[in-house]
């Protein structure tokens, strides 16, 4: 009987221990995040091929008006990115707000917390994987098909202002 008694407390300790690891990333999740960086390797891609194709240009006037007209449209995406942010709540629901992809529904974090599986209100599921989270940053990349997009996040504060960065 003290055997069955002392494996059956080792197996709860080792359930709790297993338990709190799981649960790690989820914990850290939850509160309101502010996009401060977007990388999306296809969109440079596209960019650099453009501003090379603009300097076959002969007209430097047209070549210069086209470069700026590039530069400011970059200026606004990454404007507009910063106005983007992805609450996660404690009751496993998720809501973003801010950009294109304004959306809320479900959420959940795999067994070894590597991967964020999100399930929108329009029933959309997409498993996102979690690259980088501390209290501070949150990375989260997102794969489909042939195209990546990295998302780096930091907590919001009150006032609405990103900290930390």
């Amino acid at each position: 009987m003290k055997n069955f008694t002392n494996f059956f407390i080792l197996l709860v300790l080792t359930a709790s221990v297993l338990l709190a690891c799981k649960e790690q990333h989820g914990k850290e999740l939850i509160k309101k995040w502010r996009v401060t960086d977007m990388k999306m390797p296809s969109l440079d891609k596209m960019m650099a091929e453009q501003k090379a194709a603009l300097d076959t240009l002969k007209n430097d006037s047209i070549k210069t008006a086209m470069l700026e007209q590039m530069d400011q449209m970059d200026a606004e995406m990454k404007e507009n990115m910063k106005k983007m942010t992805m609450e996660f709540k404690a009751d496993g629901t998720y809501e973003t707000d801010g950009g294109p992809g304004a959306d809320k529904g479900k959420w959940s974090v795999t067994p070894d917390n590597k991967k964020l599986i999100t399930t929108s209100d329009k029933n959309k599921a997409d498993t996102i994987d979690i690259e980088v989270i501390t209290p501070t940053e949150l990375t989260l990349k997102m794969t489909q098909g042939l195209d990546m997009m990295s998302i780096t996040m930091v907590p919001e504060v009150a006032d609405g202002m990103e900290s930390g960065k």
